[in-house]
């Protein structure tokens, strides 16, 4: 949301000179706001710079809402949607099972990092036992970090595993986009 409900804010161009159109309003002297959207080149240069003039914004996001949502209504936009999420899903657990492996190889390493510590805080002692003690801490809080990690990766390849899309799915998905658009004009 932004102050003064201007859907297109910072998106709408000049169909005639591609310039910015700037969201604006005025008030009239009962207190009702009457907002519509300006070309910037028209703003800074006059009325002759540009012929678009003002347009009013409830118009124009009426007219940009029903455009989205005959975009949400298209078969072929579902088809390439559902294409586009397969892609994704197994870009993600080619990802996570890539992360997966480094981590199990650097959980071992640390682990094993946390032995020789171990076995070498017990020999020393006065300056060096409290630079084994700390830099034990700190090896220790590391594994503890990659753990959290492997969990993590483990619990998203669950979801991912658990997550049957099909394209039914994404039209429903897609169907509810009308709803979002409709919330976000109220």
């Amino acid at each position: 949301r932004n102050k003064h409900n201007a859907l297109l804010r910072g998106i709408l161009r000049c169909a005639a000179c591609d310039s910015a159109m700037t969201h604006t309003f005025n008030r009239n002297r009962h207190g009702r706001d009457y907002r519509y959207y300006r070309c910037v080149n028209a703003v800074k240069n006059g009325a002759d710079a540009c012929t678009t003039g003002s347009v009013p914004a409830a118009k124009i996001e009426a007219f940009i809402v029903e455009q989205i949502q005959r975009i949400g209504s298209d078969p072929a936009l579902c088809d390439e949607t559902f294409r586009q999420v397969q892609t994704q899903v197994a870009s993600e657990r080619r990802g996570l099972k890539a992360e997966g492996k480094r981590v199990d190889r650097e959980v071992a390493t640390v682990r094993d990092e946390l032995d020789r510590l171990t076995s070498t805080v017990a020999e020393a002692s006065g300056p060096a036992a409290d630079a084994l003690m700390a830099k034990l801490a700190e090896t220790q809080e590391r594994l503890t970090t990659l753990e959290r990690r492997q969990g993590e990766i483990t619990e998203r390849q669950a979801a991912l595993d658990n997550q049957d899309v099909d394209p039914a799915d994404v039209g429903r998905a897609l169907a509810q986009f009308t709803d979002i658009w409709e919330i976000l004009l109220t």
